[in-house]
């Protein structure tokens, strides 16, 4: 987060606390967290909790040196590379062993030329929830959470001789001279092997001018053939002048020169190559483009597919919950009617629905507001006070998720640019999750905390599997279980925050203006699965609790 921005909101949230303290109801309190679930009873609770979420790194997960290395990383790490070719580019991974039949060289990679690029994402969440307080000790409700999200992108492409060796293939931008080649190639081969047949029949098949002819011919034809394969298979090519194409030039010079000793002289052409490498415009096109297969979105209707983007505000994933206290244990002074110790438990279950937007396979930068499927999630928050200063929650989380059927471009997280044709419909179930977040606090008044907060979480890896339609009906369509790669996640965070409260409990009826105001700051410091962001979270939160019936 940007220091500025920082430092003015914790100065406003300070600033929020120092004035609650000031104000100093008189309310004592049921229990005071940041996400306690229980309203009092008779009460409707409403709350708004905005968030701002920012980061720019990840935990990442590579493969380095023969080894896996798992350590911070940019967040547009997989869009940068010395070496554009088939690795974030997998549909081009057929061309690029065509070519290296064609080259005989098993080694050979494609490079269209250097990708540089940065990202920052910013999250703005508002959920809102309402909640009644049935019972004393249960309380249901509601959130509907309203998002915008931002991802800041700055994507530059170079290709130029000493960093490209292939650009899009003649058979592309020039197919007629592609054709005009092969046919003259395949033309001046019948009539080299007419001259063959010819001294074959006088000589004799085992004479030398007849094995050397037929041996030429062979060579001849399989060159023909892996060019035809190279040419028709493959949307990129070798440049003029780069080593693959100084190898294509010369075996077709070699094949002309032999030619011309059985009187042909009809192969004068050349094998068509690039002439110029990609610039960034031709490569922004190269990603756009229904001629190239890619067809990414652009970020806005007159840019590029890898630019700044942000969206309108949007649904999340709407939740419903209930909430139930189940333990209530309190030991008091009796000398000095002052509260010694209190113990509440409360149990939580809450159905987090699939009403969110997923991420458009499309856009390549697109950030969703939910995963459109159906979560369970079971709930545990206990809460200790130790006299009148200090406290302690201990909030425990386990997720249940369901699976959903929905569009993706399969292919492995470091394949940013999929092909169109990668996209099926696939079953996503994403892994179930655990969390536990310790917060302890420091009364300053009976009304005013300042608290701690750790908070460390586990997701299982997600499953992939085919739609309901079954695989595509193409010859070795890529495996959903690609998508799987690095979902397994979890991570820690640490921050802090201060709440001030002015609720009493609901029997008491003391409280003369009943709300919460609340703010923490929470900063993730260690992380693993590849994609777990390294992020900073900014929350602000107040509730407001509404007497409906018993006096409150």
């Amino acid at each position: 987060m940007n220091r500025t921005r920082l430092s003015e909101a914790l100065a406003g949230v300070l600033q929020l606390g120092l004035t609650a303290v000031l104000l100093g109801a008189s309310a004592p309190l049921e229990a005071q967290t940041f996400d306690w679930p229980l309203a009092p009873r008779g009460r409707l609770l409403l709350e708004a909790t905005p968030s701002f979420l920012e980061y720019a790194s990840r935990f990442g997960l590579r493969l380095q040196d023969g080894r896996t290395v798992e350590n911070k990383e940019p967040l547009a790490f997989d869009f940068t590379s010395n070496r554009v070719g088939s690795r974030m580019l997998p549909h081009l991974t057929p061309g690029e062993e065509a070519l290296q039949a064609l080259l005989d060289d098993p080694d050979y990679r494609v490079r269209l030329g250097v990708a540089r690029a940065r990202m920052e994402v910013n999250v703005i969440r508002v959920p809102v929830r309402i909640a009644v307080g049935v019972l004393d000790r249960l309380t249901v409700g509601g959130t509907v959470p309203f998002v915008r999200r931002r991802r800041d992108a700055d994507f530059h492409f170079v290709g130029d001789t000493l960093s490209s060796n292939a650009g899009l293939s003649p058979a592309v931008e020039a197919p007629a001279s592609v054709t005009s080649f092969l046919n003259q190639f395949g033309g001046s081969i019948d009539a080299t092997r007419t001259q063959v047949d010819s001294l074959c029949l006088t000589n004799g098949d085992t004479s030398s001018p007849c094995v050397d002819g037929r041996s030429f011919l062979q060579d001849a034809q399989a060159l023909l053939d892996a060019l035809s394969g190279a040419y028709e298979g493959s949307l990129v090519f070798p440049l003029v002048g780069s080593l693959a194409g100084q190898t294509i030039a010369s075996r077709v010079a070699a094949v002309q020169e032999g030619m011309s000793a059985y009187g042909i002289t009809s192969f004068t052409l050349a094998a068509p190559l690039v002439d110029a490498p990609l610039d960034e415009e031709g490569f922004q096109a190269f990603l756009m483009s229904p001629l190239y297969g890619v067809e990414a979105l652009p970020t806005r209707p007159d840019g590029d597919p890898i630019r700044n983007w942000d969206s309108v505000w949007e649904l999340g994933d709407v939740e419903v919950f209930g909430a139930f206290r189940f333990l209530d244990l309190s030991v008091t002074d009796s000398a000095r009617d002052t509260p010694r110790f209190r113990y509440q438990g409360t149990a939580g279950l809450l159905v987090r629905l699939g009403t969110g937007k997923v991420d458009d396979p499309d856009n390549f930068v697109d950030l969703g507001t939910g995963d459109g499927q159906t979560d369970v999630e079971l709930q545990l928050f206990n809460d200790l006070a130790l006299g009148r200063r200090l406290g302690l929650g201990l909030d425990l989380k386990y997720g249940i998720q369901q699976s959903v059927e929905l569009d993706r471009r399969i292919a492995a997280p470091w394949q940013v640019f999929p092909a169109l044709a990668s996209r099926q419909p696939v079953e996503w179930t994403p892994g179930n999750y655990w969390e536990i977040l310790v917060s302890p606090r420091v009364f300053l008044t009976p009304e005013f905390f300042l608290a701690a907060r750790y908070r460390t979480w586990s997701k299982e890896a997600d499953e992939y599997d085919w739609g309901g339609a079954g695989p595509p009906e193409t010859p070795d369509p890529p495996e959903p279980a690609l998508l799987a790669q690095e979902t397994e996640a979890s991570g820690q965070e640490v921050g802090g925050g201060v709440l001030y409260s002015a609720v009493g409990p609901a029997r008491e009826g003391r409280a003369r203006f009943p709300f919460e105001a609340y703010a923490h700051y929470d900063r993730t410091v260690s992380g693993m699965g590849g994609r777990t962001p390294n992020s900073s979270r900014l929350t602000a939160g107040f509730r407001l609790y509404v007497g409906l019936w018993g006096g409150n």
